[in-house]
């Protein structure tokens, strides 16, 4: 009976599917606006490249 809960359990651990996280995550506003996009590397598990582009209006007081 141990060996058949062990055998069930490493099965189900092998078993686990994968999520993929790709895309483009976008947060903006009248001042700000930042995407950060996802790419999965091809034959890697878990493994993702990303860019971060980002921009802001502000006010600089002492420049004017």
């Amino acid at each position: 009976m141990k060996y058949t809960i062990i055998l069930i359990f490493f099965t189900l651990l092998s078993s686990k599917q994968s999520i993929d996280y790709s895309g483009s995550w976008m947060s903006a506003g009248d001042n700000f606006e930042n995407t950060l996009t996802l790419e999965k590397v091809e034959g890697k598990q878990d493994t993702y490249k990303f860019s971060f582009d980002g921009w802001r209006k502000s006010y600089d007081s002492f420049t004017n």
